[in-house]
């Protein structure tokens, strides 16, 4: 792919990337929070998936919320 522009400034692309990759990290280190304490408490496995689905949407929407503002 050719440059146009070679005094192109990367920092909004870098910016966005930073912010989708702490996303992705608060939504694997919710999900493993989940896990363990789901075994913890030895929920049965249809229960626990439907819980953890509620509780990964919920997390989900006040991430974004947390990271958009």
């Amino acid at each position: 792919m050719k440059i146009i522009d070679k005094n192109f400034d990367n920092g909004v692309i870098n910016g966005l990337a930073m912010q989708l990759g702490i996303i992705l990290a608060l939504f694997v280190i919710t999900v493993v929070i989940l896990i363990v304490l789901f075994k913890v408490l030895r929920v049965p496995n249809k229960i626990a998936g439907t819980m953890a689905s509620l509780i990964f949407l919920v997390a989900a929407y006040y991430i974004f919320n947390l990271v958009s503002h």
